[in-house]
Formats: structure tokens, sequence, C-alpha cells
């Protein structure tokens, strides 16, 4: 069984004309008047909430669905009429999303596999400048077609870990990205000051990097904590920062007075703080002071 729960607010376009007068919008208005004035300022935006909830569900593949989950977005935006029928402006954007995957059973042919107790939840920040070319029908001041050049960027940070195994595995990412896009769509007068909407993006460039180093560390903070085996002893990892340095994964490259460096496949790590099984939680520097080392 599938649950699902969508709420869609759409914070209607609001054009506020420079000039005091009424703004006729009906089909027979004067020919040569602009769909959209020099001058006008526009805000709006949208918001969206949607929560799921899977029992025993089954899509194609996938059978044994067993999750919830929620998405939330929000995104204003305020432009102003450079000249008639264009405008520029900024758009913003806040998405927050939440999965906790109880399990799923993934069957192909002969193949088999089985997700459990996995969570996972991000965060993004997006920021865009956007210029707009309106397209009137005729001479309708009511309907328009409208063309956004968009460019900006965006952040995401997100966290994840899978305890249906042996272990607990986690991982903390940073995402920034860099997008230039295209997005045509149509826009209709509802009143003559309020209008509703909708686009779709057809064409865009995105330039992305992420890190994900010493965060598989952070995707397990404060809980359930990644841990180590050191020389024999099962230790729990409470921080670290990525530093320089190479070598074989695991190999131990120095103890500094801020922690202990630690080789990955790509770079360092430096473990800040941690703590030894039965033990609290402890500098790396004090601990192995009373616990030398064999480097």
């Amino acid at each position: 069984m599938r649950k699902t729960i969508i709420i869609f607010i759409m914070l209607f376009l609001g054009a506020i004309g420079a000039e005091a007068q009424h703004y006729d919008r009906g089909y027979d208005a004067v020919p040569s008047s602009p769909f959209i004035k020099k001058g006008t300022w526009s805000v709006g935006g949208t918001a969206k909430y949607s929560q799921h909830i899977n029992d025993a569900y089954s899509m194609l593949v996938i059978s044994n669905i067993n999750s919830d989950g929620y998405n939330i977005s929000v995104n204003p935006k305020v432009m102003y009429a450079i000249r008639d029928n264009m405008a520029a402006g900024l758009k913003f954007s806040y998405g927050r999303s939440m999965l906790d995957l109880a399990s799923a059973d993934l069957g192909i042919a002969s193949i088999e596999m089985n997700a459990a107790d996995c969570y996972q939840i991000q965060h993004k920040y997006s920021a865009y400048g956007v210029f707009r070319a309106f397209i009137p029908f005729g001479n309708s001041k009511r309907v328009a077609m409208f063309a956004d050049l968009r460019l900006g960027g965006s952040f995401k940070q997100g966290k994840a870990f899978n305890a249906g195994g042996d272990q607990v595995l986690g991982t903390y990412t940073q995402t920034y990205s860099l997008r230039l896009a295209v997005d045509p769509g149509l826009i209709v007068f509802l009143t003559d000051r309020f209008a509703v909407e909708m686009n779709v993006g057809v064409f865009g460039v995105d330039y992305r990097w992420s890190e994900q180093v010493h965060n598989q560390v952070r995707g397990l903070h404060p809980w359930p904590v990644a841990t180590m085996e050191l020389q024999g002893k099962k230790f729990k990892v409470h921080e670290t920062h990525v530093v320089e340095g190479s070598g074989e994964p695991g190999q131990i490259l120095g103890l500094t007075k801020t922690g202990l460096v630690i080789a990955c496949g790509e770079g360092a790590i430096e473990i800040r703080s941690l703590q030894a099984e039965g033990g609290k939680r402890m500098a790396a520097p004090d601990y192995f002071r009373g616990h030398p080392l064999e480097i």
C-alpha cells in the first residue's frame, strides 16, 4: 500500500505597476501597448510539501518497499521590467528531503538484492539571476509565452547511512554546482495584477563538485558514530579534518599537535577526536600521549 500526500501552493505572480492608473488587460487593448510595461515590479513563487508512506508496496522490479519520507521546497522570486516585455530579477530556492527506508527487495531474473535500514536527509540552497523576455499572443494582455535565461548556483548537503549489514556505514556529502539554463513557459493573468505561470527546462549546463572524504565520519555523527580499529583496539571517531598527505590507505602518517594523520585512497585525514572502547571521548593528541603509538 502506498499513501502519498501532496500540498502545492502557487504564490501568484503579482505585477505592481510603476504608474498609479489601472492597466487594462482586456483583449481589446491598444495593439501597441506592451504585455508587461517598463518599470513593473513582479513578486511571486511556489511552495510544495509532499509526504509518502509505503507499506509492502511493489513497483516494477522492486517489491516489499517499506519506507516513509517527505519533500519540502520554497521558491520565491522578484523581477523588474527593465523595458517593455523584458525583465530581470532574482530567484531563490530552498529544498529539504528525507527518506527512511526500512526494507526493499530488488529482483531481476536470477539476481536478488535487499536494502534495509537506510536513512537519508538532504538540504539544498539555490540562487539565480534571471533574464526574461515576454512573447504576447497577438493583442492579448492576458496570456503570453516567455523565455527565461537563468544563471546561478546551488549548495547541497546531505547525510546518509546504512545499518543493514554487519557494519554501520555513513557519508556526509557537500555538493556545489553552477548552472546555465533556458526555461520557456506560459503566463496567464487571472486579474489585471495577478497571474499564474508554468515553465519547463529544455536546456541546461551544469558544473558540479563534491566533497566526501572525511565525510563518512560526519555522516555517522552524532549517531551511530563511525568506528575504526587501530593496532588491535576499537575506537569511535567523532571528528576529522581533511589534510595533505599520501600513503597506503590506513597507513599512519604521524601524530601532530591537533590529531592523528592517516592516509586515505586520495589525500589524508586527521582524526582530532576519538573514544576508545569503554572509555570517554578525548582529543586525539591527549589520548595518544598516554597510549603511545607504534609508527
